[in-house]
């Protein structure tokens, strides 16, 4: 029998729902869900988007968190204000945080609260399924995610491929991501920065045998499911982040899930 292979990608960010010309998501994306789009959370600063596609062989659906943010603990005492910034020290906090109560106008001697929530972890959902022809049944389908990030026109922050500087000014408020362990330094055509290597979901289990297919959408009712680690490297000492506008960045990050296996050729 003849073999073909099969490459499904699809790209999940903020505007996805106008992207790929589907609804969004009035909420939180149930299992048995066909669409995709963007939800908002009451989690602070995450967003997750849900990707949906209906093949003839395949139903994928993948849930990502699509924004990333993290605050620099900035300090004006010289001993703390030399030290890099760092999480261990107590000079960056990452996801999810919050930067609440300003007083004084955002300057130099404000005070504000900095709230966290959550760890420093991100989680993708994976719900996908093929037909298997062999023997007329549904299997979960593993799938790739591949992360890219490009730096937005009007930023202050500037996202950089090397490793910036933890003592020299002149990287202040440059930085780099990683998750998975895998920092944002491959350049991509577009000139963003992506991930070298993607994050393997696995196929979601107990498909086969029905317990785990949803009648309808012929989606995995229960995903398999990687937390994935968020680390973020910051430029400049804690002295040179004084003001609360100046410490805080959000961003997004844009998820290219794809999937490749062999299916048996038509007739």
């Amino acid at each position: 029998m003849n073999k073909k292979m099969k490459l499904v990608s699809v790209a999940a960010a903020m505007a996805m729902a106008a992207s790929m010309s589907v609804s969004a998501f009035a909420a939180a994306p149930p299992a048995n869900s066909t669409v995709g789009g963007a939800v908002p959370t009451d989690n602070g600063t995450e967003v997750w988007a849900g990707v949906a596609v209906d093949n003839p062989d395949m139903r994928i659906k993948v849930t990502v968190p699509t924004l990333f943010a993290f605050v620099v603990n900035g300090s004006v005492d010289a001993t703390e204000g030399a030290k890099a910034v760092t999480a261990a020290n107590g000079g960056l906090l990452l996801p999810n945080v919050k930067v609440e109560n300003v007083q004084g106008g955002g300057g130099a001697g404000s005070t504000y609260d900095l709230t966290t929530t959550g760890d420093s972890a991100l989680t993708f959902d994976n719900y996908s399924t093929y037909y298997s022809s062999d023997d007329s049944d549904y299997r979960g389908l593993a799938v790739k995610l591949s992360g890219s990030i490009k730096n937005e026109t009007g930023s202050s922050w500037t996202h950089i491929a090397t490793k910036p500087s933890e003592t020299a000014t002149q990287d202040l408020k440059k930085y780099r991501l990683s998750v998975n362990n895998q920092q944002f330094t491959a350049m991509n055509e577009d000139g963003s920065f992506g991930m070298a290597t993607p994050i393997d979901l696995k196929a979601p289990e107990n498909v086969a045998n029905g317990s785990n297919l949803d009648d309808t959408t012929k989606l995995a009712k229960v995903p398999t499911s990687v937390e994935a680690k968020f680390g973020v490297e910051v430029g400049g000492t804690r002295g040179d982040y004084q003001t609360a506008e100046n410490s805080a960045k959000v961003g997004t990050i844009v998820w290219k899930v794809s999937t490749q296996r062999t299916v048996p050729d038509g007739p």
